[in-house]
């Protein structure tokens, strides 16, 4: 999987490559698709998961935030995490249930540690930390069912548990979200490592955080001059 390589359609029925500006859902900000019809066909199974960002805890809305700024990076790792490449790409018919087998056992928990003074924007308030398998069951049982749930609406899809973790190394919520994706995934060439898609993860993070101090002080100049 190439770093060009854009997600796809949130709707299960398509396999449209998102495009620059995709049509989000209006309640969780979250789900992305191709067109308004895609999004249509898709709400009868969204509406079951939806939730409405406003109701969202502070700490959910900032890990969904970094999640979508950076989910292309963070899914080509769950790739190599999930040694999709070499175990699952060749994988036809009723043996993607292996996949689904495994998905369903593990998620891929990508840690995140606190920014001192972050610049605007609420994707910059928290920076990669790590990012490992880990086993279903560390979630309650009824997470674990709304996963499942999820998961076999989606499929193919990974789950991913992020979670902010303090000055100290804890953490105390992990907040979920599943990724669909196309398969089988065509030829992009050579994929990216892993170590290659965290280094690109924390460059990407450097720009966004540069930006926004520059739209910060552009947008302070600009007042003092209507001021003058």
């Amino acid at each position: 999987m190439g770093l060009s390589e854009p997600l796809t359609c949130g709707s299960p029925l398509c396999t449209t490559r998102l495009p620059s500006s995709p049509k989000r859902c209006k309640a969780c900000r979250y789900r992305a698709y191709c067109d308004t019809l895609c999004q249509r066909a898709d709400w009868p199974t969204h509406r079951l998961y939806c939730t409405p960002r406003s109701t969202l805890a502070d700490h959910n809305k900032t890990v969904f935030a970094y999640n979508t700024k950076h989910q292309h990076l963070l899914f080509t790792i769950a790739h190599r995490l999930f040694r999709f490449e070499e175990e699952f790409r060749p994988l036809k018919g009723d043996d993607r249930l292996a996949f689904l087998k495994l998905s369903r056992s593990r998620f891929v928990h990508i840690k995140l540690r606190e920014v001192e003074n972050p610049a605007p924007g609420r994707w910059n308030r928290v920076g990669f930390l790590s990012a490992k398998l880990e086993d279903i069951r560390v979630l309650s049982n009824q997470r674990i069912q709304t996963i499942t749930d999820r998961l076999e609406h989606r499929f193919p899809a990974f789950c991913f548990g992020l979670s902010i973790v303090d000055a100290q190394g804890f953490y105390s919520t992990i907040s979920t979200v599943t990724h669909p994706f196309k398969w089988p995934t065509p030829e992009y060439g050579r994929p990216l490592t892993q170590r290659r898609a965290v280094d690109l993860i924390r460059l990407f993070e450097r720009m966004h955080t540069l930006e926004a101090w520059e739209e910060l002080a552009q947008r302070m100049r600009e007042r003092e001059a209507m001021q003058a």
